[in-house]
Order: C-alpha cells, then structure tokens, then sequence
C-alpha cells in the first residue's frame, strides 16, 4: 500500500508518517483535519501546499479536498481560482451542486412535522413541490434530491433533458433525469430554482405490493442547509435554521456525508445514511468483529432486487463523542468496498438504526451530529 492509498484508508487506520518527506506529512496533516472535521485548519494547510508543492501527486490530492471543503460553503468563484473544474467529472459535480442561480428563504422560525406512517423505520416528511404536498425519505445518502417521474408530472417540475448515470450504494446503476424545482418547501424554509433528480418510477418499486409508494428523497444539498431533529420514537421531525453553537464538530463530506464515531474502540470516520436501514461494514474492517455470524438475503437497491451476504454482528458498542449508542444486528461484507466518497475509503455506513427509539439531530452547519435518548 503506497502513501497514497493509506492517506485514503485514514477513515479507519491511521499510519507512521516517519520517514516521508515534508510535502507528504502535510498532506497527511490536511487529510487528518479534514476527517476531524476542523475545516480551518485543513484549509490552511491543503491552500499553502497546492500553492508550494512541485510534487504533481501531492497537489492533486491537495486540491481534490479543496474541492469538496469549498463546494459545501458555495464558494464557488474561489474554486474558479484553483483551477476547478479540472475536468468533466468536476463539471458534472459543479454542475449539479451548483447554488448560485438557487434563492433560499431560510426561516428562523423551527417547524415540527410528524412522519407520514408508510415508512416506520425510516425518516420521512410532507414537503411542498411547487405547491403541492408530497412525502420524501429524509435521506442522508442521496446527495440530490430526488423524485419519482409520477411525482414530478404532478408537481409540474420542468425537464432539462439533461441524463445522468446515477451510482447507487449496492453497486448498480439507473439513468435518471435532471429537472428544476419552482419551488421546495421544507418546514418553514423554501428553496426556489432548485435542481433536482427525476428517476423512473420502476427505480423505487420494490416488487413488494403491499409497501408503500416511495416518492423520491430529500438529498444532502438540502439537509446541509439546516438542523433536523429527526425523532424516531415519538415519530417527529423538527427542521429549524442552525444557531451557531459551541458544539464540537464531527462531520465532514467529501461528496458523502461522514461522522466520527468510536467503535469497540476504535476511532471511524462512517457514512452517515438516514435512507439505509441498517448500518453496514465492508471489507476493510473485515475480521474486526468477532462476535459474527453467517448472513444472506435479498435486498432492495434503487432499481435493482440484488442478493447481500456477509456477516451479521449481533451488538456493537459504539460512541459519538462521550455519548454512547449500540448498534444492533449490522451487517459486515468481505467483498464491499465502501468508496462513496470522492478521496476516502469509508470502514462502511451508519443507518438509521443507530437511533432507533432515540433522537438524531444532524446539524451541519455545526459540523454535528448527535444522538440523544
């Protein structure tokens, strides 16, 4: 494993930087920041050596975690300056990402909203699409918001023509249609001119005649905006504007959303994934849990029934911070990796499972996430 590959596996284990040169210490020193999610500090050290270095290697690693620390403030005229978009890639995640033409109205007024009933696991809300009420998964893990095509003919939302190949989580994929939303209101807030993901109706059928409809999914570029206290027990969310706090910070997002966690002792950076049932590993941390046994079945993917096996771990101890949690019945894969991030190797993805009859407030404009009883 080359020093790149191992700066991509801090999210799990970390290295002796002894005996690398100056350049890459940095680099290491950058990466570590950015996964501790102190943004100031990595951002100071990313700047200075994608400035400094000749090292063509160092420098685009350097600017490939620039990329996602400016994307997520919208400042898009610095990442101008850096040379971004490097290429197509880059036009596609500025592209979609892209807030400038988008007016949000955030409230400062906190709106409480009850789950809509269909989903009992899973985290859910009424919103408005251009005036009309729909239910949405609240979805961490879906990085646009997204919309069934039915959904998108009874919103009146406009076609851009424009076909993306969306990757989904179980490593297939669907073709899916870029759109604009007039308006997008969640609680008392509104985004007009917001672009969505309009994806075919065959995408969320899961073959089960009895589950509900699944209309579409309120994505990350959204949930970023604001604290949502999803309320598992009592099946309440409330969506308020973030107060600027003296939390201790312990998310980032490099093109996926990550929380820091400590389990059975040791220290992860996780995908965070509301719209994911169940939290689940993959083969970089295989053989960490011993307590394990064998596991099948099939599952539903966006688009696809595909069959998952591995290892399911009956119980983990787990913490965030000081707080602790369990996680109960995850599944481990020693076939999956976890690459839902641009740059990292993620040790694999918490679900909503980790606060089942708890409160989960994702607050990222703190930089937090918490769980509470």
């Amino acid at each position: 494993m080359d020093f790149f590959d191992k700066i991509r596996n801090l999210t799990h284990s970390d290295f002796d930087i002894t005996g690398y040169s100056d350049e890459q210490k940095q680099l290491y020193n950058g990466a570590k920041s950015f996964l501790g999610a102190d943004e100031k500090t990595a951002e100071q050290i990313l700047r200075s050596l994608y400035e400094s270095t000749q090292d063509a290697q160092v420098k685009n690693f350097a600017l490939d975690l620039l990329f996602p620390l400016l994307l997520w403030q919208d400042r898009f005229d610095e990442l101008a300056k850096l040379g971004i978009p490097r290429n197509n890639d880059d036009e596609e995640q500025i592209a979609v990402y892209d807030t400038r033409n988008i007016r949000a109205v955030l409230s400062s007024t906190p709106k409480e909203l009850p789950m809509p009933p269909a989903f009992s696991d899973l985290p859910s809300v009424c919103v408005q699409i251009n005036g009309v009420d729909v239910e949405l998964l609240i979805d961490t893990g879906a990085m646009l918001t997204m919309v069934s095509e039915t959904v998108a003919k009874k919103c009146g939302i406009a076609m851009s023509g424009t076909m993306v190949e969306a990757d989904t989580p179980l490593e297939n994929s669907i073709t899916t249609q870029i759109a604009a939303m007039d308006s997008f209101m969640v609680g008392n807030s509104e985004f007009r001119n917001k672009p969505c993901v309009v994806v075919p109706d065959s995408a969320y059928d899961t073959g089960d005649l009895e589950a509900p409809p699944i209309n579409g999914k309120i994505g990350w570029e959204i949930m970023k905006n604001l604290c949502w206290t999803i309320n598992y027990r009592d099946r309440l969310v409330r969506i308020e504007t973030s107060k600027a706090e003296n939390k201790v910070a312990n998310m980032c997002c490099d093109f996926f959303p990550m929380v820091n966690v400590k389990i059975d002792g040791k220290n992860m950076a996780m995908g965070i994934d509301t719209g994911g049932g169940v939290t689940q590993f993959g083969k970089c941390v295989d053989g960490f849990f011993a307590d394990t046994q064998p596991f099948k079945q099939e599952a539903f993917a966006t688009g696809a029934i595909v069959e998952i096996s591995g290892a399911l771990v009956p119980h983990i101890n787990a913490y965030i911070g000081e707080s602790p949690f369990a996680i109960n019945n995850a599944i481990s894969y020693s076939n999956r990796e976890y690459s839902l991030s641009k740059t990292f190797l993620q040790p694999g993805v918490l679900g909503s499972d980790i606060a089942k009859g708890k409160t989960l407030v994702i607050d990222y404009p703190n930089r937090n996430l918490s769980i509470l009883d």
